[in-house]
């Protein structure tokens, strides 16, 4: 995603910033929701890009994973394979 133009956010019937990325409304949290939120979705260890990435092991799943640094420090840290089978039980669950 390309840095984001003021103009570019735009806020929904709640009160809630979002910008949209192909379609997907991609909503803006700050630090204290991102500390509240119920995990941080990480790339694989293999997958580092940056010198400073953080690394540690997913909370779900115990594969190395990393993430920046300024990742919020309260949620769990999971992999993509686990945050996604997290979204599906919780839909199966709504259902």
């Amino acid at each position: 995603m390309s840095a984001t133009r003021d103009r570019d956010i735009q806020i929904d019937d709640r009160g809630n910033a979002y910008v949209l990325h192909k379609g997907t409304k991609v909503f803006i949290a700050d630090d204290g929701e991102s500390e509240a939120a119920d995990g941080v979705i990480c790339a694989l260890a293999s997958d580092s890009a940056f010198s400073d990435n953080i690394l540690t092991v997913c909370a779900g799943c115990g594969v190395d994973i990393c993430h920046r640094p300024y990742a919020p420090e309260t949620p769990p840290k999971v992999c993509l394979r686990c945050a996604v089978a997290r979204i599906l039980e919780r839909q199966e669950v709504r259902s």
